[in-house]
């Protein structure tokens, strides 16, 4: 390793300092993750929480980068059932339902989990998740930008969940 002229320490003339920031911020961001999982996750349940940068995912068409609803839409349009309806993810509910899709008040996996605003979520966009394992006491989501823009994760939830507007099928 060197210093390049701009004073930033280079491995065969690449800056390592943008990268070293990166690594740092990741590891960062997953140890806050597992601490400020302890709340949500149910008595009983695993408590592991799984988060990983969705790097090399591809952009979804309408949906912005990383974000909670980019995620879920691409999920379901690899599941072949691709979401046709636009807004912010509390807005999901209503807007799939407007367009004839069967909503529900209770979990089951493969349906998107859709959230109020504000308590644990996003005060003003709500949030969504995909649906992946249910129990009696609680459900497993898979989602992105809960800990972290374009940060996914998969997290197991007590049920019932005050923060639920409602499911999708």
């Amino acid at each position: 390793m060197r210093r390049g002229s701009s004073g930033l320490l280079t491995a065969c003339g690449v800056a390592l300092l943008p990268v070293l920031v990166v690594v740092i911020i990741a590891a960062a961001v997953g140890a806050v993750a597992q601490a400020a999982s302890g709340g949500l996750i149910a008595p009983g349940a695993a408590s592991q929480v799984t988060t990983f940068r969705a790097t090399g995912l591809p952009a979804g068409a309408g949906w912005p980068w990383g974000q909670c609803t980019w995620y879920v839409a691409l999920a379901r349009t690899q599941m072949g059932e691709p979401v046709t309806w636009g807004g912010d993810a509390w807005q999901w509910l209503a807007n799939a339902s407007a367009e004839g899709y069967e909503t529900r008040t209770a979990p089951l996996p493969g349906e998107i989990a859709v959230y109020r605003r504000g308590g644990a979520y996003s005060s003003q966009d709500g949030h969504v998740a995909l649906v992946l394992r249910v129990t009696p006491s609680s459900y497993t989501v898979e989602e992105a930008n809960y800990y972290g823009l374009g940060i996914i994760d998969t997290r197991t939830i007590a049920w019932p969940d005050p923060g639920v507007a409602g499911f999708i099928l």
